[in-house]
């Protein structure tokens, strides 16, 4: 690598966010990653330079962000997943140790079918990463029970077609082929994690939490009431994001096919799954508290 392009390198990282949680979460020395949704390729070129990966490869719809790529990573693409037409090389089926989807699958307009296609191009014991905004964060619901929808920057993006929340998520990995191994919450607080662990119960729940009220002080307060423990479920609230970890199931539940327009279909797929977690019976998770960006 000459000093033109490790000089690049620098700068394309330098400008973004470290995307920490997730970089974590790919070993030293990894080889065959594809970074979907790279944008200008400061994860992909990040896991290069500091974990030292191996063909690694970025993908992402926008030439104009992944021009200077070509020739660093092993390999770019620009398509349209969404589109039935579109789709990477029949000689990559089976072929990626990790695929990643940092803050991208809120932006499918089709997500079921997207994962579904992706899925043939992981590798047997390979990892998918999803990395999305928790629709469950405490100030996406003081806003919408405040009357309001900013759509602008950040988690509130004018790209984000879909919204999840942990339960939902779990629905949508598993209808399109994929086991969840970890499940890991961002919380962008420095909140004592005792406040969590072990859950104590409640039944009420102010917004923002009374932990970190004092961040917010123009921010009126807004009280709910549950009829049921959250005590459990208290940290979807605090959580900006959450970052899936899942493995390729055997099977897929259903063949992967366009989804928009079907619900029918994909109520009795959902029906079929009897996904029991929510905000009382929350599955296990980890909690990345402060570290994040």
């Amino acid at each position: 690598m000459d000093d033109t392009t490790r000089s690049l390198i620098d700068e394309v990282i330098a400008k973004n966010a470290f995307r920490k949680n997730v970089h974590r979460l790919i070993p030293d020395n990894a080889s065959r990653i594809l970074d979907f949704g790279c944008g200008d390729g400061a994860l992909a070129l990040r896991l290069m330079r500091d974990k030292h990966c191996t063909e690694v490869y970025g993908l992402d719809i926008n030439k104009k962000l992944t021009r200077r790529l070509e020739g660093i990573l092993s390999g770019v693409w620009n398509i349209d997943i969404e589109r039935q037409d579109e789709d990477l090389p029949g000689s990559l089926e089976g072929f990626f140790n990790y695929i990643i989807l940092h803050d991208v699958v809120e932006h499918f307009y089709d997500p079921w079918y997207c994962l579904g296609k992706l899925r043939r191009f992981l590798a047997p014991a390979g990892r998918l990463i999803l990395a999305t905004p928790n629709f469950q964060f405490w100030d996406f619901a003081h806003k919408i029970l405040s009357g309001d929808f900013p759509y602008g920057p950040g988690l509130w993006h004018t790209g984000h077609l879909r919204w999840y929340t942990v339960k939902s998520l779990i629905e949508l990995a598993t209808v399109t082929g994929y086991a969840i191994e970890t499940i890991r919450l961002e919380i962008p607080y420095q909140v004592d994690r005792a406040v969590f662990e072990p859950p104590r119960e409640r039944t009420s729940l102010q917004l923002p939490p009374a932990e970190i009220a004092g961040e917010h002080p123009d921010t009126a307060p807004i009280s709910l009431n549950f009829a049921k423990d959250i005590g459990a479920g208290y940290p979807l609230f605090f959580a900006h994001k959450m970052i899936f970890t899942c493995s390729r199931r055997p099977d897929m539940i259903v063949k992967s096919s366009p989804m928009v327009y079907n619900c029918p279909s994909l109520k009795k797929i959902r029906d079929m799954l009897d996904n029991p977690f929510d905000t009382y019976s929350p599955p296990p998770m980890e909690l990345l508290i402060g570290d994040w960006n």
